[in-house]
């Protein structure tokens, strides 16, 4: 499967997509005459990814696919989680062998320094060749900016520029775009961009697989994070029970599943015999609150207790996550949790699905289908009850993909156990 338009496609989308193309092309005529490709084995690779978790974690293959091709280089990535309050790279990768070096700003940091200040970062960290993997959503105007600001940086040998979207077009074009285009996972689409700029630079004696990169998705976890881990899951489930991990929190509120039926999720897990826990960050604490009340029973948060990779660590010994649309359901993907994946109407359908390196244990991606699908908004106006409409999924049905997917699934009775808590609480 590839991406593209299917047949039939409406004349905007193809329209949006001719001109998509042509923006492309004009981006990476601007590459190849602004840097010139050097044809040595570089001593030192940068890659350039900006974002928080998700866009982190979705380019950890691409990273390996850099890793593979240059193994004897060191790696440096370049990278901003935009605000400084905010977790990304330099969080998630504190451990990884996927890179040597992380060169980190906040847009706070631009905003005082501007140009000058990003040209001074890239200078403290030289390097030989640069790949960009660029964000889901750049625009040709950013893009060609982007490659001005690395040439002014001094570097000489840039490869990866693309524009993936049709956004930066009029709206009647962008949405036949987005509406009509068949988009893969994005982890897997930026690691098929990294090893097309690999394999276009590389030397006639040098070996490359471009197929070899493609299955590794790995998080790397000190052992201190893990022995913490094992303390929250004993406390949590200290007979062993199934756990359910629960993750509410997204960054668009209208990403955000019903906190009342994560609670409903919650409840049925437990009078099944399981225990469950909300994960997420200090934002999220609310969102555990109102679980814990609709619920009716004992649902422990762990928002903002635990950072990134002790949440990782968690998950890694979790049955399974129940996650919005957020970098929690990246995390999970990326350490093998069992996921059920609720999507709202907002972004294009499939191209932010979570990847998974185990293709015998797919995701279960669940998304009520709406006319207007991707809106891409900033506030949804198709609501019936104060709940968007594409978020109109019943408790009862991702409570059973989440039985359905579980490494262990509660198997006590209802009655029996909600007696139990009943009497415990007595």
């Amino acid at each position: 499967m590839t991406d593209g338009l299917p047949r039939g496609a409406s004349r905007r989308a193809r329209i949006a997509e001719f001109l998509r193309r042509t923006a492309n092309a004009c981006v990476r005529a601007t590459e190849r005459l602004l840097f010139r490709r050097g044809t040595a084995e570089p001593e030192r690779v940068g890659v350039w990814r900006v974002g928080m978790i998700g866009d982190t974690l979705v380019a950890l293959p691409a990273l390996a696919a850099v890793r593979a091709a240059h193994p004897n280089a060191e790696l440096v990535l370049f990278t901003s989680p935009g605000p400084a309050d905010a977790p990304g790279a330099a969080e998630l990768l504190e451990h990884s062998s996927a890179v040597d070096r992380v060169v980190r700003w906040t847009r706070e940091d631009l905003a005082q320094g501007g140009l000058r200040e990003l040209c001074r970062r890239l200078r403290e960290a030289p390097v030989d060749r640069l790949y960009l993997v660029p964000q889901d959503r750049t625009t040709p105007r950013a893009e060609l900016r982007l490659l001005v600001a690395l040439r002014l940086g001094g570097l000489r040998d840039v490869r990866g520029a693309n524009v993936t979207t049709a956004h930066f077009l009029p709206a009647p074009l962008a949405r036949a775009h987005d509406r009509e285009f068949v988009w893969r996972p994005i982890a897997t689409r930026l690691c098929e961009q990294v090893e097309s700029a690999i394999a276009d630079g590389r030397t006639s004696g040098a070996e490359f697989d471009a197929n070899r990169a493609s299955g590794v998705h790995v998080l790397e976890i000190d052992a201190p994070r893990r022995e913490r881990a094992l303390l929250h899951l004993a406390r949590l489930a200290p007979g062993g029970e199934p756990l359910l991990c629960l993750a509410p929190g997204a960054k668009l509120e209208h990403k955000r599943w019903p906190a009342e039926r994560f609670g409903a999720v919650a409840r049925g897990w437990i009078d099944r015999g399981g225990r469950a826990v909300v994960l997420g960050g200090p934002g999220d604490v609310d969102l555990a609150e109102r679980i814990a009340r609709a619920a009716g029973v004992d649902v422990p948060s762990l928002c903002g207790v635990t950072d990134l990779l002790e949440s990782a660590a968690l998950l890694e010994r979790a049955d399974v996550l129940v996650s919005n649309d957020t970098g929690t359901m990246h995390l999970g993907a990326a350490v093998g949790t069992p996921l059920v994946a609720i999507f709202s109407g907002w972004d294009r359908r499939g191209a932010w699905d979570p990847w998974c390196a185990d293709p015998t244990r797919p995701p279960t991606v669940l998304r009520r289908q709406v006319p207007c699908h991707p809106c891409l908004a900033p506030a949804c106006a198709n609501r019936s009850g104060g709940v968007p409409a594409c978020l109109e999924l019943s408790a009862d049905a991702v409570l059973a993909a989440a039985l359905r997917g579980a490494r262990r699934r509660p198997s006590a009775g209802e009655r029996s156990v909600r007696r139990a808590l009943s009497e415990r609480a007595a």
